[in-house]
Parts: C-alpha cells; sequence; structure tokens
C-alpha cells in the first residue's frame, strides 16, 4: 500500500518557511537613549518592567515634548491662533510620518489612541518613532 503523493500545492504549504532574521537587538545603544536608565538601583543598572502603567521616554522625546511646551502647546484642530495652527501642522505631520513607516494607503488611518491629556506627549512619541 502507497502513501497518497501530496500535491504541488499542499507540498509548497508544508515546507517550512524560509525567513529572515531580524537584527540583533543591541540593548546597551538602545539603553543610552532614555536618560532615566542612566541610575542603578542597589549597584545594579535600573531595569523598568512596569510598562503598563508608564513607559520611559528616550531623549529625543523628551525634547521634543519640551519644544512643544514651550513654542506651540495649543489645541489641535480646535483655534484659530498661530500656536493652534502650528500645533495642528506638527500634528498631521505626525500622521503622514506614521502612515508611511507603518505603510496605510492614507493618513487617516492614523487614529489618536490617547485620552486628550496625553495628546501631545502620543503625537511625539509617534512622530520620532521612526527618524
Amino acid at each position: 500500500m502507497s502513501l497518497p503523493t501530496a500535491s504541488p500545492h499542499t507540498r509548497s504549504r508544508l515546507a517550512p518557511k524560509k525567513t529572515t532574521a531580524l537584527p540583533k537587538l543591541e540593548v546597551a545603544r538602545v539603553r543610552e537613549d532614555f536618560p532615566i536608565l542612566k541610575q542603578t538601583v542597589h549597584g545594579n543598572p535600573l531595569v523598568y518592567l512596569d510598562n503598563a502603567a508608564t513607559t520611559q521616554k528616550p531623549q529625543v522625546v523628551l525634547d521634543t515634548l519640551t519644544r512643544y511646551y514651550t513654542t506651540m502647546n495649543a489645541n489641535v484642530h480646535r483655534g484659530v491662533h498661530q500656536l493652534s495652527e502650528r500645533a495642528t501642522q506638527e500634528y498631521e505631520g505626525a500622521r503622514v510620518k506614521v502612515q508611511r513607516f507603518i505603510g496605510a494607503a492614507e493618513a487617516r488611518e492614523i487614529y489618536r489612541a490617547l485620552a486628550n491629556s496625553v495628546r501631545g506627549e502620543g503625537r511625539d512619541v509617534a512622530r520620532h518613532s521612526h527618524q
């Protein structure tokens, strides 16, 4: 008794998939971007795993937040004055960057998932996640 032969279609589904190895994560290099992780706790480098409550920010985000709050802190899409217009331009520019980064067809597919109280922070994190 012989076993049935798999069709070419079935063989291709069962064949091991070729994968491309991801580049090795350089943890020390990533840690350098986060000022708070330069601290030590009980003589050991700080490790922060409570990301469900608060995420730590890299220096580029802290710098951008400072720039936002000191030069354009205003409501996005709600004001007709210069600060609001500038904040809206930055917000929409971030949506386009995220659109390109994730390969979305349109910037309108990028929506705000954060509450209004952290709108600027979320925008800046997204904007600087891919530079």
